[in-house]
């Protein structure tokens, strides 16, 4: 699954058994024909998502805005960003010990 958010564009791969996710940052690039490069960064690595593992997901993003009080009786808004992983394929060996069953996913995983 890919998606653009806070100015990187982001890839979230898996397998059923585990994911990873990385976060690519767009660079001018002078000196060559193209106009940009990419530079990648591992965000997480494999089989530490906070997610379930899965295959064929979605990601999006949704950006809340958030009223908080402050001391003074002041209302201060600030903008708080999430990152939902949707749905996909996963599931553990039958002989595994996580084996529940299932083998698709409905679950979301949300703020990053």
């Amino acid at each position: 699954a890919t998606l653009v958010t806070r100015g990187k564009l982001w890839l979230i791969r898996g397998t059923s058994l585990t994911n990873d996710a990385w976060s690519g940052t767009f660079i001018r690039d002078e000196e060559k024909r193209s106009v940009y490069r990419i530079r990648w960064v591992v965000e997480v690595e494999h089989g530490t998502a906070p997610f379930v593992p899965r295959c064929a997901m979605c990601a999006v993003t949704q950006v809340r805005t958030v009223a908080e009080m402050t001391d003074n009786n002041e209302t201060i808004t600030k903008k708080e960003e999430y990152m939902y992983v949707i749905g996909g394929f996963a599931g553990w060996p039958r002989d595994d010990l996580r084996w529940n069953g299932e083998r698709t996913r409905v679950t979301m995983y949300g703020k990053v």
